[in-house]
């Protein structure tokens, strides 16, 4: 071969990174360094798509040769870069990926929640419309009516057959096959009343997406979402988005009726949120860019959360590039709490104010507050046909949406910095100047319309919003733009809390200013706001922050934490670790003998807050190192001497019942008579209904037509018959019971949405039950004589014979947290009870943040009696986790309480760990408590309250309560052991809100009652039927190095002998709870199921739940792929099956003479390679890599040793052909300079390796590198 001295090749690489291709049950993100490398890895990885299509991406041609199209191009390329990958394994893939010199971050999508309207949600007739006269809609009408402007709304989706909205829809013509100008979603081929359908499964414009003919829906969970998930039907099955939608742009038959402020405008249905509200952050960003690039000027997104999503920012600023006006709601906890995406610099925040002009007592108003718009009793459209009266801040934001489009339908030519600034100039101000907790003030259709012509910008460009910052590093660059015809002069002020500095000031325009500040206000971890103020000649402002993150210069942990938690019917360990700045988390856990057990990282996301866990659950003592690390510094935090207890949970001794039921939400239920009980339907729009059993099923006997969830039943007036108390989103009702279930109101409160129903029960000993619940939207007058939001309220009401009058209240009385100034509820429940036994009845209760209060009815008032102060770390929407039941048998109630802690925010502004806590509170003496026990569940999905719940009763029928806590999608049926309680059931798949316990067929037997199923749900009953022996647990079971069998189990009771079958074959007896079956004692099986039963004279027990051990092949190493003098990184091929979060380092041994390499983190790469990264560069020379015996691989059979001998070659051999230097390197190419001229025989394809992975597609001899 002939030989140059400098031969130059441009390798062309595509990263081909393995990705598990198990079922798929969670969803992660990862950002390449460049769109083309995430294309390449996409086109190699079954389980993985773009966040943007490509087709989609490509619409952008119409803006590409203009400076905005530049832009546009660059925030979409940003996007481009990133995969959705799905995978059963999320830690390994983590831990994997985050590896690879092509990936630039890997983390797990955030959710978002749309915001729950505080009132409403049942169908009402059709009043008038207040805010559109408050707004002067219609002499607006008269200038601009929306027409030829584009909402997209990111929502639950559009009833598109709702008759005020089908004629409002936008319609994607080049989709609509049949041309009529609606969608009609079915075959193309199909004919339906004359009409073909518009459905062919072809992506007829090109945009990437097929049969979007009104829109999309992007919901792509993993897990999957509850409901539709994506596709061309962007429905709603919530109710969110088709009331959204029509404030916007409703438009009933000859304008008489319900109207949209901008009723001639269409509106884009972009479905991102399952029918829970609950959407994922990629979902969301795709839709915006969606929106952008298929005509929508106006995006209204009533949504958001307090944690920032960097993939939604960027979606945002390409929206901004393509001139796109944002709206977002501001939130409904009435505080100053960040909220996004309305608090991102690109989007318009808005706030809610009330039929007196005044700011509702719910509007948040964040960091960056833009304008308040009539947010309480909005009329609007219900889905199915309907209409429904409601209040939040996601009905205010898309009346400004409207207007915007008023004003871009009454000119085309309007930018959206031009259309934001004539928004703020033109409304109407409370306090004459911005104020945070109202803006610009209200906005004011027909003032922006006819004030359209002043023209202006108000912007700080320099520094982004929430960009961080430490004072102690420099100066700080501040732009800025600032023009309008009313300019009279402007300010530019930095501050920390109540300390503000003047940085600079002028009475003239300026645009294009950029000053660098050395001289700024700091403090410790608190944020820092630069804030633009332009003052108008006619006495307004008009303002822009930014808000910069002030870091600790150095790294810490300030708190570290483990606990053991409940992660389905196992008990498992977890750790929390909290920081002085956003982090990365890892933890590493050794055994009392110093052996690495587990390790885990965090989820990919910078932050305070972390939270892993670890695959510990054997009892034993372990050590914990914690390591955290950005940009700079890495600490590390350890725990000594953390104690576990391996427990498993058996469903062994628990009949299902030969009937069912249509899947109902129980939290309230009851039974009302012999073999009926009265429930919630789970199906929208969630009527009551009185069930009665029928054989094999219940039938419905009774129907509501109404959307009600229930509270209480019994007598409130005396007359001997019972009512029912109901309550839907801050709407009460007391239904009359006997003689006619639900056939008559006999008293509510529903006009004002402000009573939220939680219980019925006698507190004053008259032998009357009273109503029970909170009153929200309270006010009081402030020292200035200023409104002012007051905490929600208990609230007591009895009848005195002629109405319900209010006995007393108390108002909730804990500090809010997490930037909150008032206390509130959300479907609330309480527990009523002497819990202390003094004579007197306490009522439990929790607020949102999960703080339990206990008040006394005394003297005809209540006494708050105890405080609960929130555990550390855990904070949450607790307000439906009470209950009181006697669970120890002392003929004292106890108070259950639990607090989720996601989602939620806390005080640092993040969102807690997704841990749920549990207690138990007992009274120790009058008016004293304790808590007596706690515990910890794992990985609760929290989508709308009504899908969690507890309830008690005795199931076990030994005189003491057993405790049922509906975490979905979970459910723990919980009993007390003498010290604690433990966890008797534990079920999957769990819809049900609570848990009904009652005698159902009358025959004397106490069953549970529970909501179960992904695919097809029902409302299923079970009976606790342990027999006179309890099942035992099995704990372990595996192959043994024979071959043989190995099971461990737990003992219940004394004296026991235990039979022992597998695969149906009775192998032994024995009175130890450890047993190993020899391979020639085993029957015929690879996957061979094992069981237990206990057996103690004439008595035994049921058989234990099954555990499946898979026989076959033991893990061992075949091969070590040979490497270079300095690798840091090996390749093993194996036998057997790996773990899919590969193996302990410390299982590895590799050595050469006297010398010893530690593995540092393994990671399995499919079944038989596995990827190991060492402490230190290996030197040339032979090695023995060995695996140590015991190791446990992925069926969690122990391996035998194995070893083999790794060849590490010097790394310069200059008689052989190699790579001399790589001369120029990006993820998409390399340039390498090779030693001698490759040939066809050389450089083959299949010749080329790159590692840990990847592979060539095209190899070209060049002295230069392509791009």
């Amino acid at each position: 071969m002939k030989r140059f001295d400098a031969v130059t090749c441009c390798v062309f690489l595509a990263l081909a990174l393995a990705v598990p291709c198990a079922q798929a049950q969670e969803k992660l993100l990862v950002a390449f360094n460049s769109p083309e490398v995430c294309q390449q890895y996409i086109s190699r990885t079954a389980t993985a798509r773009v966040l943007v299509p490509v087709d989609l991406a490509t619409k952008r041609t119409t803006l590409q040769n203009s400076a905005q199209g530049s832009d546009l191009t660059r925030w979409i390329d940003s996007l481009r870069k990133v995969a959705v990958v799905y995978t059963s394994n999320p830690d390994s893939l983590l831990r994997r990926m985050r590896r690879e010199p092509g990936i630039s971050a890997v983390w797990v999508p955030q959710r978002y929640h749309i915001e729950t309207s505080r009132t409403g949600g049942e169908p009402v007739p059709l009043p008038s419309q207040w805010y559109l006269d408050s707004l002067k809609a219609r002499q607006a009408w008269r200038i601009a009516t929306g027409s030829g402007i584009v909402v997209g709304v990111i929502d639950t989706g559009i009833d598109w057959l709702h008759p005020v909205l089908e004629s409002s829809l936008w319609v994607n013509a080049a989709e609509d096959l049949n041309r009529n100008g609606r969608f009609d979603p079915w075959p193309s081929t199909e004919q339906r009343d004359g009409v073909y359908g518009d459905l062919d499964g072809t992506d007829n414009d090109g945009n990437g997406f097929a049969d979007d003919v009104v829109g999309f829906s992007f919901v792509n969970q993993a897990p999957p979402p509850l409901g539709l998930g994506a596709g061309p039907f962007p429905y709603d099955q919530n109710g969110h988005g088709t009331a959204v939608a029509a404030v916007i742009a409703a438009r009933s038959p000859e304008n008489r009726g319900l109207m949209g402020l901008a009723f001639e405008a269409r509106v884009m249905a972009l479905r991102a949120f399952d029918l829970t509200g609950v959407g994922q952050e990629d979902d969301i960003a795709v839709a915006i860019i969606y929106a952008v690039l298929n005509g929508a000027r106006i995006i209204n997104c009533s949504f958001g959360d307090i944690v920032r999503s960097k993939l939604i920012a960027f979606a945002l600023a390409a929206a901004e590039a393509a001139d796109v006006v944002v709206v977002a709601s501001s939130g409904n906890s009435g505080s100053a709490t960040p909220h996004y995406p309305s608090d991102e610099p690109t989007v318009l925040s808005i706030g809610a104010s009330t039929e007196s002009g005044r700011v509702a007592v719910f509007s948040s108003y964040g960091e960056r507050l833009f304008l308040l718009a009539p947010g309480q009793d909005i009329l609007t459209a219900a889905v199915g046909g309907g209409f429904t009266s409601v209040s939040g801040t996601s009905f205010a934001a898309p009346l400004v949406s409207a207007t915007a489009a008023l004003l871009r339908s009454a000119n085309p030519m309007l930018t959206a910095e031009q259309t934001r600034v004539v928004l703020a100039e033109s409304a109407s101000p409370l306090v004459g100047k911005w104020n945070p907790r109202s803006g610009h003030g209200i906005v004011s259709p027909l003032a922006a319309l006819e004030r359209s012509f002043l023209l202006g910008t108000v912007r700080i460009t320099e520094p982004f919003h929430r960009s961080r910052w430490r004072s102690l590093r420099g100066s700080l660059a501040v732009g800025m733009n600032v023009l309008h015809p009313l300019l009279e002069r402007w300010e530019l002020l930095a501050s920390v809390g109540s300390t503000a500095m003047l940085l600079d000031s002028g009475d003239g325009a300026a645009i294009g200013y950029h000053r660098h500040f050395d001289s700024l206000p700091s403090a410790s971890d608190t944020p820092v706001v630069i804030r633009l103020r332009a003052y108008l000649r006619t006495g307004k402002t008009i303002e822009d922050a930014a808000v910069l993150e002030s870091d600790p210069e150095q790294l810490s942990i300030d708190q570290a934490r483990a606990v053991m938690v409940w992660v389905g019917s196992r008990r498992q360990l977890a750790g929390i670790v909290l920081a002085n700045r956003p982090c990365e988390v890892r933890a590493d856990v050794v055994d009392d003998r110093g052996q690495q057990v587990a390790s885990a990282w965090g989820d990919g996301q910078f932050r305070r807050l972390h939270t892993v866990l670890l695959d510990v659950r054997a009892s034993g003592v372990y050590r914990i190192r914690f390591t955290v690390w950005d940009d700079t510094d890495t600490t590390v935090a350890v725990l000594d001497s953390i104690r576990t207890m391996e427990t498993v949970v058996s469903k062994a001794d628990w009949q299902p019942r030969p009937y069912t039921a249509e899947p109902l939400l129980l939290s309230g239920s009851k039974v009302v008579a012999p073999g009926s009980f009265i429930a919630t339907q789970m199906a929208v729009p969630q009527h009551a209904v009185v069930l009665e059993r029928n054989q094999d099923t219940f039938r419905m006997s009774v129907l509501a037509n109404r959307t009600l969830f229930l509270r209480g039943i019994g007598d409130t007036d005396g007359d001997g018959r019972r009512e029912v108390l109901t309550y839907d989103a801050g709407q009460t009702r007391l239904y009359q019971f006997d003689p006619v279930p639900l056939g008559k109101v006999i008293w509510g409160d529903t006009t004002t949405g402000s009573f939220w129903a939680a219980g019925l029960a006698d507190i004053t000993g008259d032998g009357r039950a009273e109503v029970l619940g909170f009153r929200t939207r309270r006010v009081g007058i402030a020292s200035d004589g200023s409104l002012q939001p007051q905490s929600d309220a208990l609230v007591a009401l009895s009848w005195d014979g002629s109405s319900y009058h209010v006995l007393d209240s108390i108002e909730l009385a804990s500090v809010p947290r997490g930037g909150r100034t008032i206390n509130t509820i959300t479907a609330p429940a309480c527990a009523v009870g002497d819990f202390d036994r003094d004579g007197a009845i306490e009522i439990a209760y929790a607020d949102s943040d999960g703080d339990l209060e206990i008040a006394e009815w005394r003297d005809g008032r209540f006494v708050l009696e105890y405080g609960a102060p929130p555990q550390p770390f855990l904070a949450g929407a607790g307000t439906e986790f009470v209950v009181a039941a006697d669970v120890d048998g002392d003929s004292a109630e106890e108070v259950f309480f639990a607090a989720p802690a996601l989602p939620a925010y806390n005080t640092i502004g993040e969102y807690e760990p997704p841990l749920w806590h549990l207690a138990l509170l007992k009274s120790t003496a009058a008016n004293q408590y304790s808590i007596v026990w706690e515990d910890f569940v794992w990985g609760v999905r929290y989508g709308r309250p009504y899908y969690n719940g507890v309830a008690a009763g005795d199931l076990t029928r030994d005189g003491k309560a057993e405790i049922i806590a509906s975490l979905f999608p979970n459910a723990y049926v919980l009993t007390w052991n003498g010290t604690a309680l433990v966890p008797l059931l534990v079920c999957d798949s769990v819809w049900s809100n609570g848990a009904l316990v009652a005698d159902f067929d009358g025959g004397g037997t106490t069953e549970l009652a529970l909501t179960r199923g992904l695919i097809a749900p029902r409302t299923v009953f079970y009976q606790y039927a342990p027999a006179v022996m309890q099942a035992p647990s099995i704990l372990e079971a595996y192959q043994t190095l024979d071959s043989g069998l190995f099971c461990r189990w737990s003992r219940r009771d004394t004296g026991e002998i235990f039979t022992v079958r597998i695969s149906g074959d009775v192998v032994a007896e024995t009175a130890d709870t450890v047993l190993v079956v020899p391979s020639v004692a085993l029957p015929s099986c690879r996957e061979c199921r094992v069981e237990i039963r206990a057996v103690r004279g004439n008595d035994s027990s049921n058989w234990s739940d099954p555990a499946i051990v898979i026989r076959g092949e033991f893990l061992r190493i075949d091969r070590v792929e040979p490497t270079i003098e300095g690798a840091q990184m090996l390749h093993f091929t194996v036998r057997g099956y790996l773990p899919p979060k590969g193996i302990p380092a410390d299982a590895l041994i590799i050595e050469r003479d006297d010398e010893r390499w530690h593995a540092t983190s393994t990671v399995a790469s499919g079944n038989q390679t596995l990827v190991v990264w060492l402490s230190a560069p290996l030197v040339a020379g032979t090695y023995r890599v060995a695996l140590i015996e015991g190791t446990r691989d992925g069926y969690g059979n122990p391996s035998p040793a194995s070893e083999a001998v790794l060849i590490v070659q010097p790394g310069r051999a200059e008689e052989e052909f190699h790579v001399e230097q790589v001369v120029e390197a990006t993820h998409e190419a390399v340039t390498v300079r090779f030693s001698a001229e490759p040939d066809a025989a050389t450089l083959p394809l299949k010749n080329v390796q790159v590692h840990p992975y990847g592979s060539i597609i095209a190899i070209e001899q060049q002295f230069f590198l392509f791009l």
